[in-house]
């Protein structure tokens, strides 16, 4: 692989902070980080033995996300949801899922369905070890592989 235009230093870095990305939503996710929790990006930062830069990369899309909310002069923290909001995000989720269930019928293929029926059974494990966390990834899993098999484009980025 040759040099590009723009470097090697910006595409090893826009995969660390693909990861400081993912490290952090799993961490809100699984319950790490709670709701109302500070980011501190220097205190991520010095934990992942990194530079600030892509934890900074990696905030700002969690903030744009929703997930995070950030207040000026006083930093970021995970966004607490009131009991209404959760409702009408679920009220959404549903519908697409719904819509995308529907688009993915018929195209299943014998791979997809080894994939699906793979989780599911892994949500059984999880579920009889009452591995709550691990279940919630996996249902996690199933939907985004439903809303992936519909193959409408725009589905997978509004379902995320």
């Amino acid at each position: 692989m040759g040099e590009t235009k723009y470097g090697s230093m910006s595409l090893d870095r826009g995969l660390l902070s693909d990861q400081v990305y993912a490290l952090i939503k799993a961490s809100i996710r699984d319950g790490t980080f709670e709701p109302g929790s500070q980011l501190v990006e220097s205190q991520l930062a010095r934990e992942l033995n990194i530079s600030q830069a892509p934890v900074r990369e990696a905030l700002k899309r969690l903030i744009h996300e929703g997930v995070v909310t950030h207040v000026p002069h006083r930093g970021s923290f995970v966004t607490a949801f009131s009991q209404d909001e959760a409702e009408q995000a679920r009220t959404v989720r549903v519908a697409l899922e719904g819509l995308a269930a529907s688009l993915a019928c018929g195209k299943v293929g014998a791979q997809a369905r080894r994939t699906l029926d793979g989780v599911i059974g892994k949500m059984h494990d999880a579920a009889a070890a009452g591995d709550i966390a691990g279940f919630r990834d996996l249902d996690l899993l199933f939907h985004r592989t439903v809303v992936e098999l519909s193959g409408n484009v725009y589905l997978p980025r509004m379902w995320e």
